[in-house]
């Protein structure tokens, strides 16, 4: 009785192990993310599936700070540099020239449609007239 109580419990969790691999989804390569200062902040966008990139985006938001959104007016004078490194080198870089930008406005953008190591970190810095912003990076990943 016991041998066939543990040869069912095997089947069972072999089972479930096997269904587990086979709904496992593709990991994506899209995501965004924003970090920087008080008024204004660097953000980077990735958009691909699995270890493509299909697009990358460079751009400042300060939608999330009081008075700036409502007033169509205002505009921050920023420039952005944009950098992907994969593991142990530097492959792409690319400074915006400085401009004034309003809310959620692209400073650059690109379109590599290719494949890209485990770990390739895509970095937008950001930098406003009162010096550094902010860093925000993404990490392409399995």
């Amino acid at each position: 009785m016991r041998f066939k109580r543990a040869i069912a419990t095997g089947a069972t969790a072999a089972a479930v192990g096997v269904g587990m691999l086979a709904t496992a989804g593709p990991a994506h390569a899209s995501a965004s993310k924003c970090n920087g200062g008080s008024v204004f902040t660097a953000c980077v966008s990735v958009k691909g599936s699995g270890l493509t990139v299909r697009e990358v985006t460079a751009f400042g938001d300060c939608s999330r700070y009081p008075g700036c959104t409502p007033n169509p007016r205002a505009v921050v004078a920023t420039k952005f540099r944009l950098e992907i490194k994969e593991p142990g080198r530097p492959l792409y870089k690319k400074t915006s020239p400085v401009r004034n930008y309003k809310s959620k406005q692209v400073g650059i953008k690109i379109t590599p449609n290719r494949n890209y190591r485990d770990n390739t970190k895509v970095c937008v810095t950001s930098w406003r007239n009162t010096g550094k912003v902010g860093t925000a990076c993404v990490t392409v990943r399995r």
